[in-house]
């Protein structure tokens, strides 16, 4: 079916016109562009990356607000732009490395902070990995990150980076929001668990029942089947007894051991 240059003539099969479809799609395909499998082979789901995409847009246009309204601060540039990206991108591989992310995000934020850029969303990365790395149960990690990031943001503050006095209010709303956050995570992480252990008790209880429900079952099965197989084993006796003399007899011890053996059958 195939003519000069790979071409599929018009009787071509729908098999044949398939596989050329695919090797075609293939073929368009830009080298190392990521696909939906490569995705899925990181546990990340395409919702994950367009939440994460959103809040860099986010993130890099309140970035821009906030340096308009603080001019006081260093003017946003290149190094701004890129921890406004990368700390929500890297949300991406949170579940599947929570520390190492927690880590990344902590440190960039750390970087912006003693660059002395304008305070503004670039923190909400830096909140959704606390909370996140919490829930998931690495709470050491999310609470070093977020105590290094309040200790450059109290260096950052220092008259040796700024000229501006310190203030203890301004101590108070980041003290204040640290421990929000980490409540936060705390609290999801702990209704999280209760969830899972009602959960596990639900399933605890479902596999008793059944286990209970089997006992029950063989107890019947072995008293029917006992039953049974006495009656057969008697009638059988009986009829080996009288076999020879009264033949007519066994007939009937017979017909007894006959249909004993179906009803045990049947309740099998």
């Amino acid at each position: 079916a195939e003519g000069s240059g790979g071409a599929l003539h018009p009787g071509a099969s729908y098999s044949q016109r398939s596989r050329s479809a695919c090797h075609v799609r293939s073929m368009s395909r830009a080298p190392g562009s990521p696909t939906v499998r490569d995705v899925k082979a990181l546990g990340v789901r395409w919702p994950v990356v367009l939440g994460a995409v959103a809040l860099a847009f986010f993130q890099t246009g309140g970035t821009f607000g906030a340096s308009r309204n603080q001019t006081g601060e260093r003017p946003v540039d290149a190094v701004a732009i890129a921890i406004a990206v990368l700390g929500p991108l890297s949300l991406i591989l949170l579940r599947r490395w929570p520390r190492e992310v927690m880590g990344f995000v902590s440190a960039i934020t750390v970087v912006y902070l003693l660059r002395d850029y304008a305070y503004g969303p670039v923190f909400a990365s830096l909140a959704i990995a606390t909370v996140a790395t919490v829930v998931l149960g690495h709470r050491l990690a999310a609470w070093l990150g977020l105590g290094t990031v309040l200790l450059g943001s109290f260096v950052a503050v220092l008259p040796a980076f700024r000229d501006q006095p310190w203030s203890w209010g301004w101590f108070s709303g980041v003290l204040a929001w640290a421990l929000l956050v980490l409540a936060v995570g705390e609290l999801i992480r702990i209704r999280r668990e209760r969830s899972l252990a009602a959960r596990e008790a639900r399933e605890e209880a479902g596999r008793r029942r059944a286990n209970e429900e089997r006992l029950q079952i063989a107890r019947e099965l072995h008293d029917v089947v006992a039953h049974h197989i006495s009656l057969i084993n008697v009638q059988a006796g009986v009829a080996l007894h009288i076999v020879d003399r009264h033949p007519e007899q066994a007939q009937t011890a017979l017909t007894a051991i006959k249909d004993a053996s179906k009803e045990a059958l049947v309740e099998l």
